[in-house]
């Protein structure tokens, strides 16, 4: 059973940070990965070592979910590694960006959020995809309804292999009640061929209203969700998988056997588990 957190601190408050594994210094780094990106993460956390078993960290992720939506948090994984690092913690001039600048460019983000992006922009980005696949003879009515069965995803893959964590990963209690602003606080977007954090926060908030799905794992060029009130009806599946192919049609071109939106709708209606890597 996973041990119980502390009490969540107040917005404005760093918590102590728990005592982390030693790591092996990068050469460019005059700290570890770790000890940077808890610096930059500035929440509460929990380490899950590389090697523990899959149905270990989901029991302790599921947990922690539900300890973050009694506190009014929102909970993410992060992988420890130099990369992510490096994406995360550091400016365009290699200087590690100080704490009280990320807590003003957070709170900046946070006030924004409520301009989001309309669901019609996604739509134009849909459309203007398929049009390009037409005029490379495309079929896309078969491309949307063609009958191909797509695989159930019920587990995080981004960081597992043969059942086993291949990463150093936190467990991130991140201070945002809305699980779609995770992405001020941590903002992976833009980054590693990915959309910006505005289009990656009001993706996220229409998939929360239409099935509850929350942003699960952030990693460089990779963002998997996370399904807590059950699959999608095929109606929502679609429309999501349509949004999905527009913000990253890698998902269908490249992650699927029929690279066909209809595949990823029927994966959509199976799965508690969503991933899209811009790789």
């Amino acid at each position: 059973q996973a041990p119980a957190y502390e009490q969540a601190p107040a917005y404005e408050q760093a918590p102590a940070y728990e005592e982390t594994p030693a790591y092996q210094e990068a050469p460019v780094l005059e700290k570890t990965p770790a000890e940077y990106l808890l610096d930059y993460i500035d929440c509460h956390y929990k380490f899950i070592p590389c090697g523990v078993d899959v149905n270990e960290l989901n029991r302790t992720y599921i947990y922690a979910l539900r300890y973050g939506a009694e506190w009014g948090y929102s909970t993410v994984i992060i992988p420890i590694t130099s990369d992510f690092c490096k994406s995360l913690c550091f400016d365009s001039d290699n200087r590690q960006i100080p704490v009280e600048k990320l807590r003003e460019m957070r709170k900046e983000a946070m006030a924004a959020s409520f301009s989001l992006l309309g669901t019609e922009t996604f739509e134009e980005e849909y459309n203007r995809k398929t049009s390009i696949m037409q005029n490379k003879a495309i079929n896309i009515d078969a491309f949307e309804h063609a009958k191909h069965n797509g695989a159930a995803i019920n587990c995080f893959s981004s960081f597992v292999k043969n059942g086993v964590v291949t990463k150093d990963l936190l467990i991130v209690q991140v201070p945002v009640a809305e699980a779609w602003n995770v992405f001020a606080w941590i903002p992976v977007g833009g980054k590693n061929g990915m959309p910006s954090n505005e289009v990656l926060t009001a993706v996220s908030k229409h998939w929360n209203e239409l099935c509850g799905a929350v942003p699960a794992v952030l990693d460089c060029g990779v963002v998997e969700y996370f399904v807590p009130n059950g699959k999608p009806s095929n109606q929502a599946a679609f429309q999501i998988a349509r949004e999905q192919f527009a913000i990253c049609h890698e998902r269908v071109l490249c992650l699927t056997r029929s690279h066909t939106l209809s595949e990823l709708v029927d994966t959509l209606t199976k799965s508690c588990v969503w991933y899209l890597g811009w790789k």
